[in-house]
């Protein structure tokens, strides 16, 4: 006789008690493990938790080992590698990206470099960007680019310089021997 304790009933052999635990909803178990959760939320939390699995919750998949568990987060969610994240779609990566502080993330091209240089060396290099390089601003093209620095910068027209503002344009003459503004 084999007594379940968790539903207070008994069997007559092994056999049978083991047939009960598959049939019951009592009872999810980790085979692995040998371990027997009281619900299916329990045993996902064990398999997503434990270092013994490589378990991936979103499509309730069992990996082989945990660099098979990166290689499909990374080929089939929403994956940031750097956070070690699953998202549930490519709108959450990006504003994932968008809010965090650790990454380079040029949203238009919805791409994450790096390091700061990187992103600074798209967005200034980039035929996609109409940067501002004073203000590290990207306008949606080159007329609101010149309208902003028209409206926000001082330019020299000897040099065809552009300064941040009038009083670098005004130290600029200052410094400058080629101006006959002193």
């Amino acid at each position: 006789m084999v007594d379940c304790d968790r539903c207070e009933r008994h069997f007559p052999h092994s056999r049978a008690f083991e047939q009960h635990k598959k049939d019951s909803d009592c009872h999810n178990e980790c085979e692995d493990c040998n371990k027997d959760f009281t619900s299916p939320h329990g045993l996902k939390e064990h398999l997503v938790q434990s270092p013994r699995h490589s378990y991936c919750q979103y499509c309730k998949e069992h990996f082989d080992d945990d660099d098979e568990l990166q290689a499909h987060f990374e080929d089939d969610h929403a994956y940031c590698r750097d956070c070690r994240r699953v998202f549930t779609d490519t709108n959450g990566l990006d504003q994932h990206y968008r809010q965090s502080e650790e990454h380079n993330y040029c949203a238009k091209c919805r791409k994450d470099f790096s390091t700061p240089r990187g992103l600074n060396e798209h967005l200034t290099q980039s035929s996609r960007h109409s940067y501002c390089q004073y203000c590290e601003e990207d306008f949606d093209d080159d007329d609101e680019l010149s309208k902003h620095t028209d409206d926000e910068h001082a330019y020299c027209h000897k040099c065809e310089r552009t300064f941040i503002d009038e009083d670098a344009l005004a130290q600029h003459f200052r410094d400058s021997e080629t101006h006959n503004y002193n």
